[in-house]
């Protein structure tokens, strides 16, 4: 049985190991101002998943500050993916919540998903001694599960994300 086959509930438990969420803080912060954008691959039960890889993919958008689109011939290597969990991408400007644009397109991929990652930056001061102080771009992300109403329709469910996983590390 495939990921895309297995049933999830709202209290599913997602785990995204250190590795992992560092490398999509890098991905982030290095294409910043545009969009970052990839696929998360992982393993999952029916009652928790852990995302094991971060691919990132070409943003191909005409406006990638703005919007992302997926590189299609990367995407559709990904698409039926046994490990596919989820999507990511990040807004650079935004918080990390679905934008009316990622609303709209959900249904155009949300049946092969079962999470969606949104990433933000922002500048943070950080204090270099008592007279001076700099900024720096600091990264949040948020998870959201994917649920199908069957009916054609989606929603996204907020979802904690543990990021490490000693805490509990049964599947």
């Amino acid at each position: 049985m495939n990921n895309n086959d297995r049933k999830f509930s709202p209290l599913t438990k997602w785990r995204i190991p250190p590795s992992v969420y560092k490398q999509v803080e890098e991905d982030t912060l290095t294409r910043y101002p545009q969009e970052a954008c990839g696929v998360l691959l992982g393993e999952a039960t029916k009652n928790a998943a852990i995302i094991e890889q971060y691919v990132p993919l070409l943003n191909v958008s005409n406006r990638p500050e703005q919007h992302f689109s997926l590189e299609p011939q990367e995407w559709v290597k990904y698409c039926y993916h046994p490990q596919l969990l989820g999507l990511y991408h990040s807004h650079p400007t935004a918080p990390p919540q679905p934008s009316r644009i990622d609303l709209d397109q959900l249904p155009l991929f949300a049946s092969l998903l079962k999470l969606y990652l949104i990433g933000s930056c922002h500048r943070a001061s950080v204090q270099t001694d008592q007279q001076n102080s700099s900024s720096r771009l600091a990264f949040i992300l948020q998870g959201y599960q994917i649920i199908n109403n069957h009916q054609g329709l989606f929603d996204l469910r907020p979802v904690e994300l543990a990021t490490s996983i000693t805490e509990n590390n049964s599947k």
